[in-house]
């Protein structure tokens, strides 16, 4: 079972991503962020309709799925300089 630390860790490694909180839940953008999958991991409210937001249930994601996501849906966000930073190391 994944984290709200594994979490933190993984959207602070990449590069341009800040940590901020958003009605005391924290969030990670670069420039915005958009999960996708699972349903019973990711999901959204009517509160976010409209937001490009997602939210997710740690206890149904593991922390490699969790890794691979969060990855995924930075680098289809991240501005190409910070992508081509990223894939250089």
């Amino acid at each position: 079972m994944a984290t709200e630390e594994d979490v933190r860790a993984i959207a602070l490694s990449l590069p341009g991503t800040t940590e901020g909180q958003w009605y005391q839940t924290p969030g990670y953008k670069v420039a915005e962020a958009l999960l996708t999958s699972n349903p019973e991991a990711f999901f959204t409210t009517p509160h976010y309709d409209g937001y490009p937001a997602v939210l997710v249930n740690l206890e149904k994601v593991d922390h490699d799925e969790l890794r691979e996501l969060i990855t995924e849906s930075w680098l289809i966000k991240a501005p190409a300089k910070l992508r081509r930073q990223f894939e250089a190391q």
